[in-house]
């Protein structure tokens, strides 16, 4: 985690010192509110801005009926804001992704799309009282912009600054954040089916407009609850309900739409990853129909956001399971796709903050041998909070594999050379910090050999910096360090 800290005089008071329009859903042409038949026109995004809907459409909803939702809205994106912050989704009214934030014992800190914690408030390290009444402090910034701000501020509030000094480097972290994810409640399954019913209105206009619609409409208005253990009409998506196209996009969202003469279901996917069932009930006379709208969230505007699939009468999935309202089988089911999107996240954030790493490695194969061992130590200095984890994965495989003395004492001891600081400025030890900068050459050698004899591929260079190579290598380098120690030579 990089921060600035930065030493600063302040004085007594001496002065004073896209949203971008989205491409519209043409296709209902109907002029009454789905939910109170007045008059439509209100610009209702047909899947959630917040979520990377780009689309409008002003034959769904009135304009009462479209404020109505703004909590429902605001309460989805809430309980999907991680998922937003690490993919990097922008809300189609902000002009860039919103990272993840989280509070920690560090304070608050943000996560973006690479991978990278920010601190996301400034922190005062200390603060002096000057004897001619101004104040002498230390803050600790999270970025240069931060501390931009921080200036603007106080010199807005009549305050003048003066800079005395400044260091930049990184903090390293001594545990991992604490990040929690919660979805449910009654109103997020309600949003759910709104999203699904916006998705009919907007495809089948008539038949979103059925009397025989009443109950599900009921229920995302808020005037029925779900009921335990009952038949819901959006639920969380039993394995067994039917089978959805592969996404299109990487971390897309998908609503697929299904219609028969007797019922018509819906089924929503976020992310590509979490899955939710709608039943809109029986609808007699319904035409056959069957239809995937692929959503793109991280696209930046139309008309690449979207695509619409009508199926075939052959391709149609049949429903084999209607969902009922219950925790039962859901909370594995809910885990194995969390394991996943979180596994997908963890591949596209590799991808961007090491894009240009391979590029440059590979560029070093021109150099003599000595010339390419400098540039690629240089290059892998950034990559020190990742040489870290490897190190304390290892010291957690050695804790958990004590059995005897010798391996207790090698446990502790990794862990006595891998210690924290808090007081430091970069979060560690002087030894830790030494130890470190050994891996480091230790690891920056070995992609050096790599290199000589053939290109480095990104699978390669992933498993050196985060996989079990790199573990390897690391662990061997720590087991010399403790060698070294148990003869007191260090």
């Amino acid at each position: 985690m990089c921060n600035y800290q930065v030493k600063l005089l302040i004085c007594t008071k001496d002065f004073r010192g896209h949203f971008q329009e989205s491409t519209e859903c043409q296709m209902s042409r109907r002029k009454d509110c789905i939910y109170c038949g007045d008059d439509v026109g209100s610009r209702e995004h047909t899947f959630p801005a917040a979520l990377g809907g780009r689309r409008m459409n002003k034959g769904i909803l009135c304009k009462n009926c479209n404020n109505s939702f703004s909590n429902l809205d605001n309460l989805l994106a809430q309980q999907l804001a991680i998922f937003n912050g690490l993919i990097g989704v922008r809300h189609d009214r902000a002009e860039k992704p919103k990272p993840f934030y989280i509070e920690s014992k560090y304070g608050p800190i943000t996560i973006d799309n690479a991978g990278t914690p920010v601190m996301a408030e400034p922190k005062i390290i200390s603060d002096q009282e000057r004897p001619d009444g101004g104040r002498l402090m230390t803050v600790r910034f999270g970025s240069e912009q931060q501390v931009r701000q921080w200036y603007a501020r106080q010199r807005d509030a009549g305050y003048k600054v003066k800079r005395i000094n400044s260091s930049e480097g990184r903090r390293f972290l001594d545990e991992p954040l604490p990040v929690s994810w919660k979805f449910g409640g009654t109103d997020a399954f309600r949003e759910i089916g709104r999203i699904a019913l916006n998705f009919l209105a907007y495809y089948m206009p008539d038949l979103a407009r059925r009397a025989e619609l009443k109950p599900f409409k009921e229920f995302v208005l808020g005037k029925s609850l779900l009921q335990k253990d009952k038949l819901t009409p959006v639920w969380f998506s039993p394995p067994t309900a039917f089978i959805l196209p592969d996404s299109r996009f990487s971390f897309g969202h998908q609503v697929i739409i299904l219609s028969d003469d007797i019922s018509t279901f819906a089924r929503v996917r976020l992310f590509s990853s979490l899955d939710f069932f709608v039943c809109f009930g029986q609808l007699l006379g319904a035409p056959s129909a069957a239809v995937v709208f692929d959503i793109d969230p991280l696209a930046e505007n139309p008309p690449n956001d979207l695509v619409m699939t009508e199926l075939l009468r052959s391709e149609f999935p049949t429903v084999k399971t209607l969902p009922m309202c219950s925790n039962k089988d859901y909370v594995e089911l809910l885990g194995t796709q969390l394991k996943s999107l979180m596994g997908r996240i963890g591949d596209r954030q590799w991808m961007i903050s090491t894009q240009s790493l391979l590029r440059d490695l590979n560029a070093t194969r021109g150099l003599s041998s000595r010339m390419r061992k400098a540039r690629v130590a240089e290059l892998l200095e950034p990559q020190s909070t990742r040489i870290l984890n490897l190190a304390r994965y290892v010291l957690k495989k050695r804790q958990q594999a004590v059995e005897d003395e010798p391996s207790r004492m090698l446990a502790e001891i990794t862990e006595a050379i891998l210690a924290s600081d808090p007081e430091s400025e970069d979060g560690l030890s002087s030894v830790a910090r030494a130890v470190l900068a050994y891996l480091q050459l230790g690891l920056s050698r070995a992609v050096a050999k790599e290199l000589e004899t053939c290109p480095l591929t990104d699978e390669k260079l992933r498993t050196l910096l985060e996989g079990n190579e790199g573990i390897d290598i690391v662990s061997k380098q720590l087991h010399q360090i403790v060698i070294l120690s148990l003869k007191g030579k260090i």
